[in-house]
């Protein structure tokens, strides 16, 4: 489909009726959707803000803020990132959005950043609780290991052990941070044995 000519002639248009308003801002987030894959974010993200301003279709604006504030993310523009996931968080149809569990994973990326630690704990959790076999594998378990670092945060010491237990029995890229990261939770429970023990098995393997 050739978004961008669909769009160059619904924008010709003096007058747009209401249905078509809403396959207007459909085909803008479309043609946004395309330039971000590009990896153009910034161009991305005038798309989806540009959607969002046209507000024809409430799960349509919902999407529009998701997008928006990916991109911004990816740009490291966090601020904007942050005020526009907020925005979808608060839609009423947030989370029937295809976007939804993408969202939840971002902005406890967000949360962290902003040392929310403990909202960060729970979008990771209820992330974690929607993942199924279309979520990417790594992404599942960075979140475990992302849950883990807000639980040790917070001193809820088991909890990441248990969580850090997750990412190193997966083997994935963060299988030498986990295991540290557990040391350091056994010996905050004042478990010295535990830790010198895990600690020495890490040098032992790395």
């Amino acid at each position: 489909r050739n978004y961008k000519d669909a769009l160059s002639l619904i924008e010709k248009m003096p007058e747009r009726s209401a249905a078509l308003n809403q396959a207007y801002q459909r085909i803008v987030i479309n043609r946004g959707i395309e330039v971000f894959n590009t990896g153009n974010m910034k161009s991305a993200a005038t798309y989806f803000q540009k959607a969002a301003q046209i507000n024809a279709l409430p799960k349509y604006t919902a999407d529009a803020y998701y997008l928006y504030a990916e991109s911004r993310y990816r740009m490291g523009d966090y601020d904007a990132a942050g005020k526009s996931l907020d925005r979808f968080m608060l839609a009423s149809n947030s989370t029937t959005s295809p976007y939804y569990r993408q969202a939840l994973y971002t902005h406890g990326y967000l949360c962290m950043k902003r040392e929310k630690i403990d909202d960060a704990a729970d979008d990771f959790k209820m992330f974690i609780r929607l993942a199924d076999n279309k979520i990417d594998e790594h992404q599942v378990n960075d979140a475990y290991c992302r849950l883990a670092d807000c639980q040790y945060l917070s001193r809820y010491y088991q909890d990441a052990i248990s969580n850090y237990n997750h990412v190193i029995d997966a083997n994935d890229i963060d299988a030498d941070y986990a295991p540290y990261q557990k040391a350091l939770s056994y010996g905050a429970l004042g478990k010295y044995a535990e830790k010198m023990t895990f600690l020495n098995q890490i040098f032992e393997k790395y």
